[in-house]
């Protein structure tokens, strides 16, 4: 079983999806475009290293489809967020990959499984008189 996962990046600021923040004034939920829709594993993984605060200035950031949506200032995002924001996409596409394999290393060992069964019975059916 071939993985064929690509890593996923942040692309551009979504201007259009961009919009205030319930959060209070200033602030508003930005919409960071991903280079393609990402597996929910991925976003599950995401999601769970985005539970942990780094700093002083660290902000709610969850997945949106093809989207990172953080709340926060505008200004933060170039100084704070997007530093973070990448290295949290790099690290789940490294944990994405290794759960992916793990995944198509279980696949094949129950294959196999399969197949020694099926090898079983086969031999177990010619030894059987059933006259």
């Amino acid at each position: 079983m071939e993985t064929t996962f690509a890593d996923i990046r942040i692309t551009a600021l979504d201007v259009d999806a961009t919009r205030p923040s319930p959060q209070g004034p200033g602030m508003r939920l930005l919409h960071l475009k991903l280079s393609d829709l990402p597996p929910p594993n991925w976003v599950r993984l995401f999601n769970e290293l985005r539970q942990q605060p780094r700093h002083s200035m660290w902000r709610q950031a969850w997945i949106e489809g093809s989207h990172v949506v953080i709340d926060c200032v505008p200004d933060e995002i170039e100084q704070y967020h997007l530093t973070d924001l990448k290295d949290d996409v790099r690290v789940c596409n490294g944990r994405h990959r290794r759960w992916d394999q793990e995944m198509a290393i279980a696949e094949t060992a129950r294959r196999r499984e399969e197949q020694s069964e099926r090898i079983r019975l086969i031999a177990l059916n010619a030894r059987l008189d059933f006259d």
